[in-house]
């Protein structure tokens, strides 16, 4: 630690420590290496909202507002805003404060503050994609699902006790209370959120870039699973909620179910928050970090494996990209149960996961897998070296369809049938295609398929399968 020495005094002597004297209530702590700045150290306290470095136990004694000062982490928590404005953390925080289980408002009313005021149409955030073209969708929301309102409700009444302790005392022996905003997060909102989340995605084979069964989907359950995943008014812009939606669309349809979705821009740590995103969990190289050294002093402390705190995502609202890029945390991804990355399909289309899920999502994860039984993936041919191939197409619209040997012509033997889906063709999204057996076009797995974090989109690949062996006519 460097000694704070006024150059300009010709004797060697300590002047007073510049921290104490700016009455912070810290104590100087020597000087940043990186910026030449003098840091003061509020000890076993943390810096206030007014102070350069909110909520860290030192702070640059320059750049802060009148009234910086350290006071203890549980004053310092409930000063602070979460970093993310959802109707579904306003209804959890309402009737947090009310601290009656009786006093939580019904499904009807929750309904209502999760509608967007700027449209309220009757197929929620996918209106104005209806509104405006509905020839083009295939599928028609007979029903929007209410599912989010209601585990919204089951879940604040179910976990109000344990709200009720945790604002007003120490959760876990630790020296804080806990804000209304953040036990509501981690209670309530990113149970549910993360409920419709992984049950969503693991019934279409969400991998974090496509929903890879999608094109198995036939029009009814394309348009159940919107009108469960997708109608609501609470999903936030560039969450992974958002993107697994926008995946089975079209650029231009996407744009306008997006339009509506809450910004939150700056706050990067917002999905993660509310559980509309991967849970992020600690590496030990992060735990190595300076990052993880500067917040030792959380509850629980950063451990490899562990998720990170959600007041670790109120002090750094920006730092999700920054750590995963660093590979200071990692996202904990769904177990799909779907096609997946290898080649072949599980022989059980239910995870445990999906325990909890509902009969109907249970039931379209079955049917789905049945479908998708036996066909594997396929780079896309080279058209001059597949040309007797390619030239066989067919549209359609179900991989069902690929197997009218009459839509082929006169083709000869067929070894292989296969097809590609075209998320823009909403009419017929399936091309089927036909292998004359003496063909030499080459079915493979896309290059990099065998690797164990390859993540395919299910619109940039061919799917293939073996024509079924007829059965050879005895001679009587």
């Amino acid at each position: 630690m460097e000694f704070f020495v006024l150059p300009e005094t010709p004797s060697k002597c300590r002047c007073e420590d510049p921290c104490i004297g700016k009455d912070f209530g810290a104590s100087g702590r020597g000087t940043d290496p990186a910026t030449g700045e003098i840091l003061c150290d509020c000890h076993t306290q943390v810096a206030n909202t007014e102070c350069s470095r909110p909520g860290q136990q030192t702070f640059s004694i320059v750049g802060n507002a009148a009234g910086c000062h350290c006071e203890p982490a549980p004053v310092w928590a409930r000063s602070i805003k979460s970093p993310v404005e959802t109707a579904a953390l306003a209804f959890c925080e309402a009737a947090a404060q009310e601290g009656d289980e009786d006093s939580v408002p019904s499904v009807s009313v929750c309904e209502g503050q999760l509608s967007n005021r700027k449209a309220t149409g009757p197929y929620g955030r996918l209106d104005a994609l209806l509104a405006e073209a509905p020839k083009t969708v295939a599928w028609h929301l007979n029903r929007v699902c209410r599912d989010e309102c209601k585990e919204l409700v089951k879940k604040t009444k179910g976990e109000m006790k344990k709200m009720q302790r945790d604002m007003g005392s120490p959760r876990g022996g630790d020296d804080r209370a806990i804000p209304v905003g953040e036990t509501c997060a981690d209670r309530v909102v990113k149970q549910a959120e993360a409920e419709i989340f992984g049950c969503c995605g693991r019934s279409c084979g969400w991998n974090g870039r496509s929903c890879i069964s999608w094109p198995f989907f036939d029009e009814r359950q394309k348009a159940d699973w919107q009108a469960e995943c997708c109608t609501e008014y609470n999903v936030l812009k560039n969450s992974s909620r958002e993107k697994m939606c926008n995946s089975v669309l079209k650029k231009h349809d996407a744009d306008l179910a997006s339009k509506n979705d809450l910004s939150q821009e700056g706050k990067d740590v917002a999905a993660a928050y509310v559980g509309q995103d991967f849970q992020l969990l600690w590496t030990q190289k992060g735990v190595d970090s300076e990052l993880g050294r500067n917040y030792t002093w959380l509850q629980p402390k950063p451990k490899a494996g562990e998720e990170v705190t959600e007041q670790l995502l109120l002090l750094q609202p920006n730092i999700r990209k920054k750590a995963l890029d660093e590979g200071w945390f990692k996202q904990k991804k769904l177990e799909t149960a779907s096609l997946m990355e290898i080649q072949g399909t599980p022989t059980n289309c239910i995870p445990k996961e999906m325990d909890t899920c509902t009969s109907d999502m249970q039931e379209l994860r079955i049917s789905v897998c049945a479908k998708q039984e036996g066909w594997l993936y396929s780079h896309i041919p080279s058209k001059m070296k597949c040309k007797k191939m390619i030239d066989t197409k067919k549209m359609a619209k179900s991989p069902s369809e690929c197997f009218t040997e009459a839509k082929y012509g006169a083709v000869g033997t067929i070894k292989h049938y296969a097809f590609h889906y075209n998320k823009a063709n909403a009419e017929q999204p399936i091309t089927c295609y036909a292998q004359p057996d003496k063909s030499t076009c080459s079915l493979r797995p896309p290059p990099k398929l065998v690797q164990k974090d390859t993540v395919i989109k299910f619109d940039s690949v061919w799917l293939w399968l073996d024509a079924p062996v007829k059965a050879k006519t005895s001679t009587p």
